[in-house]
């Protein structure tokens, strides 16, 4: 019997490792060395100011276009003094977040953590550390997304964890403002959390009181001396909205381009409808018990997080829904589902309704495995954001000044309305860096030296509806990333 259980024990942990290994190994060799987009346009300020000993708070503070990337900024400003600011060690600390989410969705499995919690974290593990957040292990700037799930799962560790009182609020709402300033969607971790604290049957009005005036605090401070940005709400139909948001939520399981938008609609709708089903025949069936009721709030973050996108990113189209990074948010939807279903398998009655419940289970598991599949195949195929010859040329561009050869960068993060002015500041940052010996300049033993010739590199075209193509398209529309 013990070896049996020992079996099953390595055979989870086996399977924990698979996606690790993948992500690790992604991640090392396809993150760059050289500041791109957002980096380039925001993080190569707060690295120079670090390692020159200039940075202060109202640095780190700064609204990024219609956030603020607190944390993100504080592990550039960190590197920077520590490793002149090491991209691949940047990326490399993406992973450790990916891992340490995955261990706090293990805390909060029900105890004792018994053969159905065990296997529970196998399906999570693979919706936590997917390769088709491609996007996010290349470009270490994306790690704000991360750091908002890393602080809302504390707030709910310390929800479940500590005793009742006020001291578990002021702690949770603590959580939750550092999940504020990681990124702006942070603020659905108040939602999220509220809507535990109004659900379970022994709610009390004066915690759900003081709860509701952490947030309106929170939200103040947040837009404290804040310039909105944005485009109407309001264009584009409800149709179109609708799309959008289901394809969002639908994300995990498809490519990036505009031909899989059918399918994601079709997952996003299903997860929504199931995940509201079988919560709300949970809530029917038995008394609450805490450690389950958590398990709502990455829902409702999810849903939450997939309304704020339609609100202030539809115009763009339903593709934009689809970009890698969002899988961040999506993926805690159908974490929820996940475990709905778990105890809903635990608590149905033993009727043949039951019975149909598991076959449908195993049947639709089977079919969205398949699409894992191929999605996470599909993102490992995706090429470098920057390729070895736009890093040499980078390397060289403080001494040739030649621009040609960062066209491939100049599409995605410098706009052609501003092609002058742009070139002169590239010019002055790239030297910026070149003389602090930060990123690339630091470590060059695997470059091409500046003596040597250097052929113009031609950017790699992307294929339309390509994650790459798709991206590029979404900084040329946009003018919040323009900013």
């Amino acid at each position: 019997m013990r070896n049996s259980e020992s079996l099953k024990l390595a055979i989870v942990l086996g399977l924990l490792v698979i996606p690790l290994f993948f992500v690790s190994l992604y991640s090392y060799q396809h993150a760059p060395r050289i500041p791109f987009a957002d980096q380039m346009l925001g993080s190569l300020r707060i690295a120079i100011k670090s390692y020159d000993g200039d940075l202060q708070f109202q640095d780190l503070w700064k609204q990024h276009n219609e956030h603020r990337i607190f944390f993100t900024r504080l592990v550039t400003a960190t590197l920077a003094r520590t490793s002149h600011w090491n991209l691949r060690l940047e990326a490399s600390l993406s992973v450790a977040l990916g891992v340490a989410n995955l261990v706090f969705f293990a805390f909060l499995l029900p105890r004792p953590r018994n053969r159905l919690s065990l296997f529970l974290l196998v399906p999570i593990a693979y919706l936590v550390l997917p390769l088709r957040l491609w996007g996010i292990w290349q470009n270490s700037f994306l790690n704000q997304h991360l750091f908002v799930v890393f602080f809302m799962l504390l707030a709910l560790l310390s929800l479940q964890k500590m005793p009742r009182g006020l001291a578990v609020l002021a702690v949770t709402a603590f959580w939750c403002f550092c999940a504020t300033i990681s990124v702006g969607t942070g603020l659905l971790s108040w939602l999220a959390i509220g809507s535990i604290l109004v659900l379970r049957r022994n709610r009390q009005t004066g915690e759900i009181l003081v709860w509701a005036a952490l947030t309106c605090l929170s939200i103040t401070i947040y837009f404290h001396n804040f310039i909105l940005k944005g485009h109407d709400p309001t264009d584009g139909s409800l149709g179109e909205k609708l799309v959008y948001a289901l394809t969002f939520l639908g994300n995990p399981f498809v490519e990036s381009g505009s031909q899989w938008i059918p399918v994601a609609t079709f997952w996003g709708l299903f997860a929504l409808v199931t995940w509201s089903l079988c919560w709300y025949r949970i809530l029917q069936l038995k008394p609450q018990r805490w450690n389950s009721l958590i398990w709502i709030a990455p829902g409702v973050f999810a849903i939450g997080a997939a309304l704020l996108a339609t609100i202030s990113r539809s115009y763009i189209g339903s593709h934009q829904a689809l970009i890698s990074r969002y899988v961040v948010y999506s993926s805690l939807l159908w974490i929820s589902l996940i475990f709905a279903v778990a105890q809903l398998l635990q608590v149905e009655p033993k009727t043949a309704s039951r019975r149909w419940l598991r076959f449908s289970v195993i049947v639709i598991s089977v079919v969205l495995s398949l699409f894992y599949i191929h999605s996470n195949i599909s993102s490992w195929r995706e090429p470098s954001s920057i390729s070895p010859d736009l890093e040499n040329c980078f390397l060289q561009y403080p001494e040739t000044g030649d621009f040609s050869c960062l066209s491939g960068l100049h599409e995605i993060f410098i706009p052609q309305s501003e092609d002058a002015s742009r070139r002169k500041n590239l010019l002055r940052r790239v030297r910026q860096l070149k003389k602090r010996r930060l990123t690339i300049f630091f470590d060059t033993e695997t470059v091409t030296p500046p003596s040597m010739p250097l052929s113009t590199p031609t950017a790699p075209t992307p294929t339309q509806g390509s994650p790459t193509m798709e991206i590029v398209s979404i900084f040329r529309e946009s003018p919040l990333c323009m900013r």
